[in-house]
């Protein structure tokens, strides 16, 4: 038991100062712009919007979408799966210019 809480401790206190850094990394002038609160100041790079683009795919549409349309529609409903890891790259290709 104290090994658990060792470890979530450690895991909770990394987590904080790492939240506590990122807010004083990039200071802005002006943090009610829409560009700067939606997209962060377009400053995430192509490495950030990767996984960004896949998490809100894979998380949104797979775990949501693939299981309401394989009870509604059968087995046929799990070709969304090899679609959604087909899509993902795509939409970072044509996206990462956005």
């Amino acid at each position: 038991m104290t090994v658990e809480v060792a470890v979530f401790g450690a895991l909770m206190a990394a987590m904080l100062l790492l939240g506590f850094a990122a807010a004083r990394w990039r200071r802005t002038q002006d943090i009610h712009t829409l560009e700067e609160w939606g997209v962060g100041g377009r400053a995430f790079g192509n490495w950030v919007t990767w996984f960004l683009l896949g998490g809100t795919m894979y998380t949104a549409y797979t775990f949501v979408a693939v299981p309401a349309l394989t009870y509604g529609v059968g087995a046929v409903g799990f070709f969304a799966v090899p679609f959604a890891i087909v899509t993902t790259p795509l939409a970072f290709v044509f996206t990462a210019r956005i």
